[in-house]
């Protein structure tokens, strides 16, 4: 079914919100629960300007917003709801001693959740409308069965040309083993789908396929959060160290950034100023490429390629595309057609706009 205006609105708040609570019980800083409340509030108060008034107010603050919901048929207490998050919102934003307390954001965001479910209902400016069409991404996948544990643990990879030694590692997620034939099903539905040696690169599935439990390996078409939100749909919860969390894992989160740098750039929505840029690119990969907002590395990653990106002529980044992984022998060889770069992470825009990693 196609997402509305709406429903992704209510995605992000929810997702949040489950960020949130899953976060309270692991060591975390006041600057996390911050993100938590600086992401969803820039969220609400867009989706107020260019949805729910349709752009007809766009010079309106976040306050006079929500108070002008009352005469379009919202309830005082949602309309009390989105002023609670405004002032933790705006809390977050300014005051460095607002120390962000756990179960007020958390109670926050569900309730600006409830606000926004019934603001969708009703059908309000372009609400109903289908959201925008988050950019198509080719994944790979391989999956091996535990038969001891009952469980099929699932591998998502960066598609990576044959001259690297493996493809990134995106993501790992435990599935209920007897599930796997309707995760296929759910997967054809939600884009599209390939199983088998001739969907990816010989080698790389040749070299999965030896690994003991091996079930089988693909690619998916089409949006990456509804490839998750497959796999989500049947996890079995694995109680695995810090370290190992999507948050801190380096290849995720600098992916995650990429792919929002690369959207924002293909809508012409990338500021100039470089700090903003890291904001929207932060933004776009917590809402869209399932980063959570807390992860330190994402912030960190956003920040180098927003630097990088507002070094580039602005015809090039207007055809900002990728990114595509090669090795580090051909990143080298393709240095003298760069445009700009981040050493470090082995990071270049090309001259025809392609964003280009080595690893």
């Amino acid at each position: 079914m196609m997402k509305t205006n709406a429903d992704e609105i209510i995605y992000i708040t929810d997702k949040t919100r489950r960020e949130a609570v899953a976060l309270a019980g692991r060591d975390h800083s006041p600057e996390d629960y911050k993100a938590f409340l600086k992401d969803v509030g820039a969220s609400v108060e867009v989706f107020l300007k260019d949805h729910v008034y349709a752009g007809a107010h766009n010079r309106w603050n976040f306050q006079r917003l929500i108070n002008s919901l009352e005469p379009l048929g919202a309830s005082a207490d949602s309309r009390d709801a989105l002023h609670a998050l405004r002032l933790a919102y705006n809390k977050a934003k300014h005051d460095p001693n607002y120390d962000a307390p756990i179960s007020p954001i958390t109670n926050v965001l569900t309730d600006a959740q409830q606000a926004l479910e019934e603001i969708a209902a009703l059908g309000l400016g372009t609400t109903g409308q289908p959201a925008r069409v988050v950019s198509r991404r080719l994944l790979w996948f391989a999956a091996w069965d535990h038969y001891i544990g009952g469980d099929t643990e699932i591998s998502i990879f960066l598609p990576a040309t044959e001259d690297v030694d493996f493809p990134p590692n995106l993501d790992i997620i435990y599935t209920q083993m007897a599930a796997w034939t309707t995760i296929k099903t759910e997967l054809a539905a939600a884009g599209t789908l390939c199983l088998g040696p001739d969907c990816i690169p010989a080698k790389f599935y040749s070299f999965w396929q030896r690994e003991d439990d091996f079930l089988n390996a693909g690619s998916f078409e089409g949006d990456i959060r509804d490839l998750v939100a497959v796999f989500a749909r049947h996890e079995r919860v694995e109680d695995i160290l810090p370290f190992l969390k999507r948050e801190n894992d380096q290849y995720s989160m600098f992916a995650a950034a990429l792919f929002a740098g690369v959207d924002n750039a293909r809508q012409g929505s990338l500021p100039d100023d470089a700090s903003e840029v890291a904001d929207a690119i932060a933004l776009t990969a917590s809402h869209y490429y399932a980063a959570p907002a807390s992860s330190k590395l994402l912030r960190s990653y956003a920040k180098k390629i927003a630097d990088m990106l507002t070094q580039c002529p602005l015809e090039v980044r207007a055809k900002l595309s990728g990114p595509i992984w090669v090795s580090k022998v051909r990143f080298n060889e393709m240095q003298a057609e760069g445009v700009t770069q981040v050493d470090d992470l082995k990071l270049m825009v090309m001259g025809d706009g392609r964003l280009v990693a080595g690893i």
